[in-house]
């Protein structure tokens, strides 16, 4: 505990502040897969005495295990209703918010801002080793990547709606065969070449090189997979059809570099809040 409070004072004295650090608008927080608002009490605590802003966390119910459940099901579901939880506590966000998304949360928040276009204005957002372009394979599972190529399971998915819609993970499950089917029938797919604009100002992206769960793990800074060469080439962002046709807005950050890509080194879960902390503090600015 010593060592936490060293750490922290440390931190504090050492840190660059910039000057135009927006410390009226709070940040909304919205966890993993997998997780839920207790557990990332911790996190919370920590960025709010680091930052001196206040969080708020997107919370479903009073049950950190049935929000965990709940993590792991109806996306669109879960996306509407942050959008009216943020229409109930707008007194809190009258000047808008910033957000940070943990993974599967940070898409989830940028889906938010294409999707809730009345509700209290996003104008930063910060997502930690998210899918913004899907997944290509199934998490430390070698085995399922071969059974999904022989059955031609990526079709069956795409070709049965409620799937995707319905399980997360599957909502954000990129086959680079089957393109075009995930452009029209998976969610991210869709959001990314046929959804509303984005409504936000600035998009810092952090990746993690050694992401074990996020693959390829460029996927978290909106690149992936050349459709025409396979698995064999990464396409850089500004190379993509997102970019060049500008289907959700993006072009513009990228070109005013507000669109900002951060490499970290460690797997998926390996940030330090620390290094979370000084990423807000340097970007999250009027």
């Amino acid at each position: 505990m010593k060592f936490l409070i060293f750490t922290t004072i440390l931190f504090l004295t050492n840190i660059s502040k910039p000057k135009a650090l927006n410390r009226n608008i709070p940040i909304v927080l919205w966890s993993g897969l997998g997780d839920n608002f207790e557990n990332v009490n911790y996190v919370v605590n920590q960025l709010e005495m680091l930052t001196l802003r206040k969080i708020y966390v997107i919370q479903f119910t009073k049950f950190p295990s049935l929000d965990t459940i709940i993590s792991y099901f109806f996306p669109l579901f879960q996306v509407t209703y942050a959008c009216n939880w943020l229409h109930y506590n707008k007194k809190h966000f009258l000047n808008g918010f910033d957000g940070i998304g943990i993974s599967q949360g940070g898409v989830f928040l940028r889906i938010l801002s294409q999707t809730c276009t009345n509700g209290p204005k996003m104008v930063n957002l910060l997502t930690l080793a998210s899918p913004h372009r899907g997944i290509s394979h199934v998490p430390m599972c070698s085995i399922c990547d071969a059974i999904i190529t022989a059955y031609n399971i990526s079709e069956i998915v795409y070709n049965h709606s409620y799937k995707s819609s319905s399980i997360t993970f599957l909502s954000y499950w990129h086959d680079v065969y089957q393109e075009k089917l995930y452009r029209e029938k998976s969610l991210i797919g869709y959001m990314n070449y046929h959804g509303k604009k984005i409504n936000f100002e600035r998009l810092i992206m952090i990746q993690q090189l050694d992401d074990d769960l996020v693959l390829p793990h460029q996927s978290a800074c909106f690149e992936y997979y050349n459709p025409k060469l396979g698995q064999n080439h990464i396409q850089s962002f500004n190379e993509s059809e997102i970019y060049w046709f500008d289907t959700i807005g993006l072009k513009k950050l990228y070109d005013s570099n507000n669109m900002v890509c951060i490499s970290n080194k460690g797997r998926h879960n390996d940030i330090k809040i620390t290094f979370i902390a000084e990423t807000v503090m340097k970007y999250f600015i009027d």
